[in-house]
């Protein structure tokens, strides 16, 4: 424990099992036992001496993706994501540029708080910061890789928008624009439709985290994976803005350009959050 309060960084390997201790207790304990004159003389080995001394001791194990979780609530973000032959790891950071620290202090200009590419609240990236409109959030978080599975070698998930196209109708011609994910998400919610990846996302996020609007795409697009951001692998994710059945907009990764896609293709799904500081 002592030495993640004293780190800036840590890589944490998805395949590993991760034992946190409090290193004064297991050098007390193993202090007490060689000290115990006939632990001394039964016991020459120190590896014995160390082993009994953990057992004795309050430890906890973690998977990869809860020891990932245990950082993050101690403020912590993730910064960085490297996947590799059959494995993957994840870096998490307390820089002192993240977003999560300068959050603490509030600077009274929101926009001079952190800039686009800077690691959120939540272990995701900004990509977009309001220059001022009141209506809007202060800032739009986009996931971090694996948001819906830590322990997978998949990067985002490939699904369907809607099984009927024909659906599309109860939210047809919905917003396109930047900060009106949560308007679409709900029409979606309060319609009989059954939206796939936003099914999906409510599974494995909090009631904060949405698709983002085709805007807000072109948005990730540009701020985000053109500077080699965000690990967005898929080539091709679908948005919340519906046009009209069959049609969803969707945003091409390899060209950015704007696409109007059938429903019923399996397309990349990144979610995207709101932040409000007021």
């Amino acid at each position: 424990m002592e030495s993640i309060e004293s780190s800036e960084r840590l890589n944490v390997e998805h395949d590993e099992v991760y034992l946190v201790y409090r290193e004064i207790d297991l050098k007390n304990q193993e202090q007490r036992l060689i000290q115990n004159s006939r632990w001394h003389q039964e016991v020459a080995s120190m590896r014995e001496t160390t082993e009994a001394a953990m057992a004795s001791i309050e430890t906890q194990n973690f998977t990869a993706q809860e020891f990932g979780n245990f950082l993050l609530r101690l403020g912590f973000v993730r910064v960085d994501e490297e996947h590799r032959g059959s494995g993957s790891s994840a870096t998490i950071s307390r820089s002192s540029t993240s977003l999560f620290q300068r959050l603490t202090s509030q600077s009274d200009d929101f926009s001079e708080s952190f800039s686009i590419g800077d690691a959120g609240p939540n272990g995701g990236l900004i990509f977009w910061i309001n220059d001022g409109d009141k209506s809007l959030p202060d800032a739009l978080e986009l996931a971090p890789v694996n948001w819906f599975d830590a322990t997978t070698n998949e990067i985002d998930c490939p699904m369907k928008w809607c099984l009927d196209a024909d659906d599309l109708h109860q939210v047809q011609m919905n917003s396109k624009k930047v900060g009106s994910g949560r308007e679409n998400r709900d029409a979606i919610d309060d319609s009989d439709l059954f939206c796939a990846p936003q099914f999906q996302i409510e599974q494995f996020l909090d009631e904060d985290w949405m698709l983002p609007t085709i805007d807000e795409l072109k948005l990730i697009y540009t701020n985000l994976h053109l500077r080699d951001l965000g690990a967005l692998k898929g080539s091709q994710y679908w948005s919340s803005s519906v046009f009209v059945p069959p049609y969803v907009y969707s945003l091409n990764f390899e060209s950015g350009e704007v696409m109007m896609s059938d429903a019923t293709m399996a397309l990349y799904i990144r979610p995207v959050r709101e932040i409000w500081l007021s």
